[in-house]
């Protein structure tokens, strides 16, 4: 029932937007880096913002990588764990904002699934 509602929330809210996440890899092992890409597809005339996320503790760590190359509609995250087993990534919001730049709603990226090894 949740995600039935998430969904009728995701199709009348996003203005036609669409959000894809994707890792690099799936596998890896441990203190290896994964690669966390979240872009924003039909953007145009939409103001929105990629939010912070700064994850450090004993178990994991996430932070935003600095691109080269500027492109506006993707962030991404390295991805280190030190701990085995079968993982998600974070849950992240992308704010799509209104025409003032203040809080329009809210578009939650893809979870992605990923495994460290030893």
């Amino acid at each position: 029932m949740i995600y039935l509602l998430i969904f009728f929330q995701s199709v009348l809210f996003s203005k036609g937007l669409q959000i894809s996440s994707e890792l690099d890899t799936n596998n890896v092992y441990v203190g290896e880096v994964i690669r966390w890409s979240i872009k924003l597809e039909g953007h145009e005339n939409i103001n929105y913002k990629f939010p912070n996320l700064n994850i450090d503790n004993d178990s994991v760590k996430v932070k935003k990588i600095v691109l080269s190359e500027n492109i506006n509609n993707r962030i991404e995250f390295e991805i280190i764990s030190w701990e085995i087993g079968n993982f998600t990534t974070p849950s992240y919001f992308i704010e799509i904002l209104d025409d003032n730049e203040e809080l329009d709603f809210t578009m939650i990226a893809p979870p992605q699934e990923y495994t460290i090894s030893s």
